[in-house]
């Protein structure tokens, strides 16, 4: 353990920090620190430092101090800078990432010797009052690197040490995992007191939805309102009332709140029993309106909410809707007929990277892309004053580009970061042409962003509306508007979007307007307008309370309701496409968990928490509300979240195919994808375990709901689950052997979980290179292990989006239909490159195949959604293996992993499933030791004793399931370094897993067993064997595991096996053999894929240790050989009697020899041959057909044999010859086979008693012979 609790109390914590095992290597000028176990930032550019962090629980109000009580110190010549961390740089569209190394002196520099020790401000996550401690254990000063090997630390605690009550029950695991002093801190459990939210919605019966595009007086009559739904017979027009959140993008920082919901002034007009309404609306465009994305259009949705409703009970705001005189100074008065006028054009057609959020209009990347040009309108243009032309790009495009108005060269400007900003007198009125050129030698990567002209244009009615500002704040002004209609004619003024008050006081003659206007606010605005000119919304849409689904019931209720939702633990977010589906994943944790689940509507929450605006940022303000809550009881706190939906980066679905993705948007700020950032609440904690579904059809969504739901209420209990695989990447990048890291980190894994499972390891350095520098064997292997199953899956290493490793250990589109694991799913977790990259409009990433391909993949993932670094995989794996005993949650593991405090770097690995899930990993319940009269290790050739008790209650297990490994060994693999610019070729050492000398099941008495076997000759010895065993109670659904331990050291769990004790071999092992069934002869035909059934005896065991030149060998003609020794099983209770099954592929048509080699634990050799026969598809012959039972009544089977696979057709017919039935299409194989008939004819009716007949039609060729078959009801 790097960190040990040497003392804790409620004044005091004392801790030891030990640098874990580390390795400096030197390659291509950089100095590289590898230390898996601890954090790296992964910021790109800045120093690599590894460091360490922890969480230390404080009193309320409390805070810590630090004293250093020791720290032993070394110093390292460094030949080369530390490395940065590298950029990312994509090889081809779907291939893996090449590592850029680039020093950023801003990010680099200051990084190099930051203090020893850094320690946060004190914040609450959920009930716990935190600090967060930073060790940095490695600092650079003067070219020598500084390392901190042992640091002993002593905090003094203060603050108020009253007991509270923890009742955080979920998040306690959590907690305990990352907070390291939780024993103590747990009975400081605090409440944040937050302010009850008002609910608007709570204050009226009926709510009205109304869309807006664009800027201007909306006009609802009597009619519309009508058509929506209202009694407007029996409305009293002035009870109407509209309100709005502004139009705003919420603000993604943490500490931001949301948009106040705000009355907008409502005018109306009367004309005896008919009225109309009048308010301002605005869009949600402008910059104003997205300050934190920096952007002109919003980045969701192009559509502002207006809310109407009537009988409002409370108000939430009150305005003045009169005109309101300024205070300002008033003294002069000037006639204006000019204003001056803006206009922005911009367009969301191409993005300059892929999965980023900023959109340009065109590119000038390309052949003949470098000159673009673009038209315009201006009208009543007035040149007495200057015009304005900006324009924007991605970058600063410096001097690269000239600009063109109407033929004219731009030469007066000023260039501020992106913009360019023209003055000048280039406009004319009508068509406008803007030509833009880059310099044929630029080689920027530039994308044009948007242009906006400004100049002052006559006060002219356009259109029936006229949307102007004054030029000065504090003057009063007479403005005189020209071509006005009179009809319908109305001015308001518009102070803010919630402030807008009618002038009546005008002069109108001649269609022109006169008025006294002044600007009292900043940025008010005046709006004339008259009929024709109004804003006449297509949808006004009743929006009912939202129906949520609570602990098995639907209902209805606002989100904001406390009371209604009380106690709610687990919310589903999903729309509503997969409602019904979302309804059945809650039940299960309703039955399986006592959780208190509810699923709701992404659009409700929409509505509740940004005012109807699609927007992430809602969904994170609801779930906190919840948190914040819902808890009456405090037990009951809200704690996972499941979104039910994929989202892609293109929001607003500019682009083909998003629009049908986006279900559930993902939370994406500059490029990177987190879902934590949903649970984000006061710190970058996250409050809540989240996971998402990310499918987007309705076939996609069922699957991987039902995969979880079968995963929970129907699984599969074997061996496979105490099984985990770790699939490393090989040393091999840019053609060179000098990338030890992926391998190195998969044996730190293994270090830390291999007692307790099964390891399967698919290391690339252990497979050959193909021409094509692929290691075919190395992905056969993976999909025969996977398909072998195992409960988790872990790769390690360089990818893409499709494939894992540059070797093509496994690649999604084209091997995801080779797995066959339905019944055994992984959870499949990847430290690699975009293997999580969901949110793409176009692709689909590794972890979608996995997660929605039917009937294999995974039940839930774990992956990175961008390139980078290994991020807390390996703690994952530790946190899911190791805590299987305490029956651990995936969604817990995850947050454990990432530290309870998410660095930055690990915000893109995500969760993909449900977090609620469990592995299938069993928990560690009971022990093995060797028996006590022999010595505690083992010797060749002895046969061992050994004896397992099972520690667990209530439950009978009736057989264990074990199998003994030899010791582990080291094994030495070459690589390449870098040394003063020559490649020098160095070697290093890797663990090799021991193999398997026992496997077998064993029988319980009580919770005891014993169990013995032969220790080969072939053991390689040493000091590191392992012994496993698994059992199960199917009938209980409960499985558990055991582990070897010494008599004297129950945490030691190392195998020792030296040396040879004395035996006699009394004969080969004894072999019966036979294919597809027991009555198999040699020499008789079998199937064209028979299954291979061998029983093996000796009394010496059989030797499974699967050495070269001792392996169990199946050999057919000579010429292909099968390694099947993997596959030999011990019978129950025996170390001399065993067997194998084994299925042989496709052999083709004709005599065939069949060879089995096998040695025995003494390495005395067997062999054993028999001959058979697979006939051609067109000469299959059928014997021995019968039905039963006949006579029969409402059921029959048909059986026969065959000599051969074939397809079978079965004809029925009655005695004058009528076809009633078939049965088409069966594909059957050689041996016995059955077919049932349910008794129903073709048209679903069962036929009348009496004598049938019924033939066989065998791969499209009809037997000879009748059968007859007799109907009884």
């Amino acid at each position: 353990m790097t960190v040990s609790v040497l003392r804790s109390t409620t004044d005091n914590l004392t801790i030891e920090f030990i640098l874990p095992e580390y390795q400096i290597l030197s390659r291509e000028g950089y100095s590289y620190i590898e230390c898996p176990e601890l954090k790296r930032e992964e910021i790109e550019g800045r120093i690599d430092l590894p460091y360490y962090s922890f969480l230390i629980g404080v009193p309320t109000n409390g805070n810590v101090h630090s004293t250093i009580i020791l720290k032993e110190d070394s110093f390292f010549d460094l030949t080369a800078p530390v490395a940065p961390f590298p950029k990312f740089i994509k090889e081809s569209q779907d291939e893996t990432y090449t590592h850029v190394y680039e020093i950023k002196q801003d990010v680099y520099l200051p990084e190099t010797s930051k203090e020893l020790l850094e320690i946060s401000e004190p914040y609450l996550w959920r009930q716990q009052t935190v600090v967060m401690v930073i060790i940095r254990p490695f600092t650079v000063h003067n070219n020598r690197l500084k390392i901190v090997d042992k640091l002993k630390l002593s905090f003094s605690l203060t603050g108020n040490k009253a007991a509270n009550p923890f009742t955080d029950k979920n998040f306690e695991k959590i907690f305990k995992n990352t907070i390291i002093n939780f024993d103590i801190s747990k009975h400081w459990s605090s409440e944040k007191r937050v302010q009850k939210q008002d609910n608007p919605f709570s204050h009226a019966d009926r709510w009205f939805k109304i869309p807006i595009t664009e800027s201007g007086i909306c006009k609802l009559t009597k009619q519309e309102l009508s058509q929506a739904g209202i009694d407007v017979e029996n409305l009293d027009p002035n009870e109407i009332k509209v309100f709005n959140g502004g139009g705003y993008s919420q603000d993604r920082d943490i500490f931001n709140s949301l948009y106040p919901f705000e009355e907008v002034p409502v005018f109306v007009s009367a004309n005896g029993s008919d009225f109309t309404v009048y308010f301002y609306v605005r869009g949600t465009n402008g910059f104003q309106l997205n300050q934190d994305y920096n952007q002109y259009f919003n980045p969701y949705t192009g559509e502002n909410i207006y809310w109407l409703t009537y009988n409002y009970n409370t108000d939430i705001t009150s305005h003045n809707n009169s005109q309101n005189k300024s205070t300002r100074d008033q003294t002069k008065r000037e006639t204006l007929t000019t204003y001056r006028y803006s206009e922005h054009f911009e367009k969301e057609k191409v993005r300059s990277e892929p999965d980023g959020i900023v959109w340009y209009w065109q590119s000038f990347i390309g052949s003949g892309a470098k000159t673009k040009n673009f038209d315009f309108s201006v009208s009543e243009l007035n040149t007495n004053e200057p015009q304005e032309l900006i324009i924007n790009f991605n970058i600063n495009p410096y001097s690269s580009i000239t600009t063109y108005v109407n033929g004219i060269l731009l030469t007066k400007y000023t260039s501020r970061g992106s913009h360019i900003t023209y003055t000048g007198n280039f406009f004319q009125n009508g068509k406008n042409t803007l030509k833009i050129v880059q310099s044929a030698s630029s080689s920027q990567a530039l994308y044009f962003d948007y242009y906006e002209i400004s100049y002052t244009k006559n006060l002219k009615m356009e259109n029936n509306y006229l949307e102007f500002s004054l030029p000065q704040d504090s003057l009063e002004y007479t403005v005189n508007v020209t071509n006005v209609s009179n009809n319908e004619l109305q001015i308001f003024q518009i102070r803010k979007f919630d402030q807008a008050s009618k002038i009546t006081n005008y002069n109108y003659a001649s269609n022109t307007l006169s008025f006294e206007a002044t600007s009292d606010t900043a940025g008010t605005k005046f709006c004339i307008v008259s009929n024709g000119g109004y804003i006449i919304p297509d949808v006004i849409e009743e929006k009912f309370k939202p129906l949520v689904y609570l602990n098995g019931a639907e209902i209805r209720s606002y989100l904001r309701d406390e009371v209604t939702l009380a106690n709610t633990e687990a919310i589903i977010i999903t729309p509503a496409q997969f409602w019904e589906k979302s309804k059945e994943l809650a039940d299960v944790h309703i039955q399986y968990d006592g959780l208190n689940v509810m699923v709701v509507n992404i659009d409700d929450i929409y509505d509740e928490f940004s005012w109807g605006l699609t927007d992430v940022v809602a969904v994170r303000y609801f779930l906190k509300y919840g948190f914040d809550y819902y808890a009456i009881i405090p037990e009951r706190k809200l704690s996972y979240v499941v979104l039910a939906g994929d989202g892609t980066n293109d929001f607003r679905g500019y682009e083909p195919g998003s629009e049908e993705k986006n279900k559930i948007l993902p939370f994406l700020k500059v490029t990177t994808v987190s879902d934590d950032k949903f649970v984000y609440f006061t710190n970058t904690n996250p409050s809540l375990m989240i996971g998402r579904f990310p499918g987007y059809t309705s076939s996609q969504m069922e699957i991987m709901i039902d995969k979880t739901i079968d995963y929970i209420t129907q699984p599969n209990y074997g061996y496979w689950r105490n099984r985990v695989i770790l699939c490393a990447d090989d040393f091999l990048k840019d053609g060179r052997h000098k990338e030890t890291v992926n391998t190195y980190n998969a044996e730190l894994c293994a270090r830390f979980i291999e007692d307790n499972v099964e390891l399967v390891e698919v290391y690339g350095i252990r497979y050959p290179l193909d021409e094509f520098k692929k290691r075919p064997e190395a992905n056969k292997d993976l999909i025969k292990k996977i398909n072998e199953g195992a409960a988790v899956f872990y790769y390690i290493g360089h990818g893409g989006y499709d494939v894992m490793g540059d070797e093509d250990y496994f690649r999604a589109s084209r091997d995801i239909g080779k797995l066959n694991n339905g019944d055994m799913l992984n959870f499949f977790i990847a430290a690699s490159c975009n293997i999580g990259y969901f949110d793409s409009n176009t692709i689909e990433c590794t972890v979608e195949r996995f997660l929605y391909t039917k009937n294999r993949g995974a039940v839930a993932a774990f992956a990175a959604t961008r390139g980078g670094g290994y991020g807390p995989c390996t703690r994952i794996v530790d946190y899911i293996v190791n805590g299987a005993s305490e029956r651990i949650r995936i969604g817990e593991a995850v947050i454990i992993s990432k530290g309870g405090s998410v660095p930055k770097s690990y915000e893109s690995y995500l969760l993909f499933g449900d977090p609620m899930l469990r592995s299938a990993l069993p928990a560690i319940r009971g022990n093995i030791t060797i028996a006590q009269e022999l010595a505690d290790s083992l010797q060749a050739r002895q046969t061992a004793e050994l004896r397992g008790i099972i520690d667990t209650t209530g439950c009978q297990l009736d057989e264990v399931f074990i199998v003994v490994y030899d010791t582990d060994y080291d094994k030495v693999y070459e690589y390449e370094e870098k040394i003063e610019n020559v490649w020098v070729t160095k070697d290093t050492t890797f663990i090799e897993k021991g193999k398997a000398i026992f496997k077998g099941p064993v029988s319980t008495q009580d919770y005891d067993f014993d169990f013995g076997f032969i220790v080969p000759d072939d053991i390689y010895g040493g000091q590191l064997g392992h012994i496993l065993s698994y059992s199960e109670s199917s009938s209980e659904e409960v499985d558990v595991a055991m582990r070897y331990n010494k008599r004297d050291d129950i945490k030691n769990h190392d195998l020792i096996i030296n040396g040879y004790a004395e035996s006699e071999n009394d004969g080969p092992p004894q072999i019966t053999m036979w294919m597809d069934n027991d009555a198999f002869k040699s020499g008789d035909y079998v199937s064209s894929s028979p299954l291979v059934y061998i029983e093996i005896l000796d009394s010496n065991g059989v030797n499974i240790t699967n050495y070269p030149g001792h392996r169990i060998l199946l050999t057919v003609d000579n010429e292909d050989e099968y390694n099947i020794t993997e596959y030999f099983v011990y019978d129950l209770d025996s170390y001399i009697k065993g067997s194998i099954e084994y299925q042989l592929e496709s052999i083709p048509a004709g005599i065939h020899t069949l060879r089995l080699e096998v040695f025995d634990n003494l390495n005395e050799v067997a062999f054993e041959e028999v001959e058979f026969k697979i006939k051609s598809p067109d000469n299959i012959d059928v014997r021995t057909v019968l039905n039963y039972p006949n006579p029969m009544d409402d059921h029959t089977y048909f059986t026969f044999y065959l000599d051969g696979d074939a397809s079978v057709d079965i004809e029925i017919f009655t005695i004058a010859g009528r076809k009633i039935k078939i049965i088409d299409n069966q594909i059957l194989h050689a041996g016995y086979n059955q077919v049932l008939w349910n008794g129903k004819d073709e048209d679903g009716d069962v036929p009348s008693n009496g004598v049938y007949f019924y033939k066989l039609i065998v791969n499209g060729k009809r037997i000879d012979d009748v059968f007859k078959i007799i109907i009884f009801h």
